[in-house]
Order: C-alpha cells, then sequence, then structure tokens
C-alpha cells in the first residue's frame, strides 16, 4: 500500500518544482551542535501547514508483491484481485 498526498498533481512537473524548491532553500545548510541532554517539545498546532503538508487529500494505492529468485518486484496493474495470485 502506497499513498498519494496531491493525486492533483500527477503527471505534472510540480513535484520536481517542489524537490527543486527544497534543495535551494537548503543549499548553504550547515548542521549545527545540538545538545541532546534535555527535551524540548514545539507546540506545533497553531502552524499553518502548506499545500504540500497536508495529507486529507491523499489517495491509495494497493499493488501486489511478487518475488522472484527471493526479489520482491511491484509493477503497476490497473486493476487486480487476489484470485490472480493463487
Amino acid at each position: 500500500m502506497a499513498d498519494r498526498w496531491l493525486p492533483q498533481s500527477c503527471g505534472t512537473d510540480e513535484p520536481k518544482k517542489e524537490v527543486e524548491r527544497i534543495r535551494e532553500r537548503f543549499k548553504s545548510h550547515k548542521p549545527h551542535e545540538r545538545d541532546f541532554t534535555k527535551v524540548i517539545l514545539n507546540d506545533m498546532t497553531a502552524v499553518k501547514r502548506s499545500d504540500w503538508d497536508v495529507t486529507y487529500n491523499a489517495t491509495y494505492v494497493w499493488l501486489p508483491i511478487t518475488w522472484e529468485n527471493g526479489v520482491p518486484g511491484i509493477y503497476w496493474k490497473d486493476e487486480w484481485k487476489l484470485e490472480d495470485f493463487k
């Protein structure tokens, strides 16, 4: 099972554009030292989510996993049923 968070973006170049925006934003990112000895909780309840940070409109994809010589394979099928794999 997998999900598609933004089914309306399927077949568009929007996912590629988003990856480029993220890459640009983190291009000069340098990790910093952190003190993990104390826990800090961030209240995220008031944070507004962007269009790329929502799951309410996700659709699901169910595909069978087949095995050949110990290697799993997942292949697209427009339609399938369990009986096809017995």
